[in-house]
């Protein structure tokens, strides 16, 4: 049931620098590419498990989850979490200026294996006016526990337990878009559960519609788009919902559940255009919402690995593993789609077009990286781009 995967995308907008900045995680190393107006500047560090043992570095052929988020007060501060083998947490600090560094800032245990983090919001202990950063972490157990994001090295672990899902394990977890009102939370007996933050004793809603096991949660980040989520499951088939009233808006059969053996479920949704991306073991599709006046919201498949000419297209056969997107923040009617693979090529990006009319999909021209990244080596010598 674990999520194994050898590597993981993760994207933040740096809003002071106007440009996307997009880390892949893979082979114990970060490379990151710092995208603006179709250039990149390019940078690699490798993933040290501490600081004291530079030479020993973490395995990550078994990394279960990789998050990322800029800090909340200084915006050239971005944290990367890197979640092993579901136990060990590493949380590493990339600082973007005036130099881009990478350093381990913290090594944690979690107390029991875990399939699910997400980063949240909340107020601090200490002065209820300060907000504050913490891990919400899924275990296995079925519990939902908080920790602070901030960890002192050799200190006890500080463990809030949130709520649980009553004999089962989560699978997922993940917050609203909305100044973090609501934790939605997946498990593997079909339940979404969606309960307010942080008094998680308050349950908002249930989503319910699924067959088998809930792999995957995102939720829309468009203001028209409020209160829609995604959910992707071990059934074949992926959900939008309005999650605030559990409300069924649309279901779409991605594959016959009953003869696929599923390892990487992944899961992308384009802030800007609501463009999503599903990654399956060797299924992959892209689809979009479609909403109208009078008339509920629709899903859409764009593209899936049942087209002969986009089963090329897309490299299906070099396993994909992660996928993210690059959006123009001007843009509503385009997006890019990043994805990463278990072989070469390891990296693509493609250009979609059209989403309001007749989407078409075409490889990145500004893309390209196999001369960006060198994936045996690293380089940290280099300074950022003005």
């Amino acid at each position: 049931m674990a999520k194994r995967q050898s590597a993981a995308l993760q994207r933040i907008y740096d809003a002071k620098g106007a440009q996307n900045v997009l880390l892949l995680v893979r082979s114990s190393t970060v490379h990151i590419a710092c995208m603006k107006s179709g250039n990149a500047t390019t940078y690699a560090f490798p993933l040290y498990t501490n600081n004291e043992k530079a030479n020993t570095q973490p395995s990550l052929h078994e990394m279960t989850n990789c998050k990322a988020s800029t800090d909340i007060d200084d915006p050239d501060i971005i944290h990367l979490l890197v979640h092993i083998q579901e136990r060990f947490l590493y949380h590493y600090i990339l600082t973007m200026r005036p130099i881009l560094t990478l350093k381990l800032h913290s090594y944690r245990t979690l107390p029991r294996n875990a399939l699910a983090i997400c980063m949240a919001l909340t107020e601090s202990p200490l002065d209820r006016k300060k907000i504050c950063q913490v891990i919400l972490i899924g275990e296995k157990t079925g519990k939902v526990m908080a920790i602070p994001l901030e960890h002192a090295e050799g200190s006890k672990m500080e463990i809030n337990h949130l709520f649980g899902h009553t004999t089962s394990m989560i699978t997922d977890i993940c917050m609203d878009p909305s100044k973090s009102r609501y934790v939605l939370s997946a498990d593997r007996n079909e339940k979404i559960r969606v309960s307010h933050f942080p008094q998680t004793a308050l349950i908002r809603s249930y989503c319910l519609g699924h067959s088998s096991a809930v792999v995957q949660l995102a939720c829309c980040q468009r203001s028209q788009a409020q209160n829609w989520m995604i959910s992707l499951s071990k059934d074949g088939t992926i959900k939008l919902w309005d999650y605030m009233n559990s409300t069924l808006l649309d279901s779409k059969t991605l594959y016959d559940s009953e003869n696929t053996q599923i390892d990487a479920c992944k899961l992308a949704i384009c802030p800007f255009t609501d463009c999503i991306a599903v990654i399956m073991g060797v299924h992959f599709a892209l689809l979009r919402s479609i909403r109208s006046e009078d008339k509920s919201p629709k899903l859409e498949i764009i593209a899936d690995s049942t087209s002969t000419s986009m089963y090329g297209t897309l490299t299906l056969e070099s396993e994909p593993l992660d996928a993210t997107f690059l959006p123009e923040c001007s843009q509503s009617e385009h997006t890019q789609v990043v994805i990463s693979y278990r072989h070469s090529p390891y990296l693509r990006c493609f250009q979609v077009n059209n989403l309001s009319t007749i989407p078409t999909i075409t490889s990145s021209e500004h893309f390209h990286a196999e001369n960006w990244f060198s994936f045996g080596t690293y380089r940290s010598d280099l300074q950022i781009s003005p």
